[in-house]
């Protein structure tokens, strides 16, 4: 696998500004997988509402991507490492706060900008963009050999646990419903993940458990 070497973009400083009114903090790290995505404004949008739900981070931080076997990566746009029992309870305090909104919102701004530079860039298939990545880091994001096929685009948000790097696939038009019940949901039950919402079942679930006679 190659590895390639991670560049912080300038520092936003999202955590001290608001971890007072949050009232906790949760140390999270976020990744965007693509150089340019994110201008300093959007950076500020998707912190902020990661410290809407208790998670701070100084900045976002930069992974180049690299071609690789996309039939076996988990590919994603921004992932974010967070202490996720903690993360999931603050916002399940703060759904009256409408901090979900601002998650969600954070997650379609981040969807239409890797659409809006896909469009700029004629004659490259999505596929072609999307990489293994991994960073020089003890916390590197890593990549899912385990995972199935990735879709057509990438996820635009990847919520992951720092413990136990469970992943869970936030997406642009994720339901208010679906946000509820992640809240409430027993993680316990998913040792492989990914987690994803499956509209038509309504509920969460992971295949690769599924498939683990978990």
């Amino acid at each position: 696998m190659t590895v390639s070497v991670t560049v912080k973009e300038p520092a936003v400083d999202a955590a001290e500004q608001l971890t007072d009114s949050v009232g906790v903090a949760l140390p999270a790290r976020v990744w965007v997988g693509e150089p340019g995505l994110l201008t300093d404004d959007d950076q500020q949008l998707v912190l902020s509402a990661l410290a809407a739900c208790g998670a701070t981070a100084g900045s976002v931080e930069v992974i180049s991507a690299t071609r690789s076997d996309t039939a076996t990566t988990l590919a994603w746009v921004v992932l974010a490492a967070v202490p996720l029992q903690g993360f999931l309870s603050v916002l399940g305090e703060k759904l009256a706060d409408d901090a979900h909104g601002r998650l969600l919102a954070a997650v379609k701004l981040v969807a239409e900008r890797y659409k809006a530079l896909r469009r700029g860039r004629p004659g490259q298939t999505e596929a072609e963009e999307i990489g293994d990545t991994a960073a020089v880091d003890p916390l590197d994001p890593p990549s899912d050999t385990h995972s199935p096929a990735s879709p057509a685009s990438p996820a635009p948000l990847i919520l992951m646990d720092r413990s136990s790097r469970l992943k869970i696939v936030i997406e642009a038009d994720l339901p208010v419903e679906a946000v509820h019940s992640l809240v409430a949901l027993d993680r316990s039950q998913f040792t492989i993940g990914p987690l994803h919402y499956d509209r038509a079942a309504n509920r969460w679930r992971s295949e690769l458990d599924e498939a683990a006679g978990r």
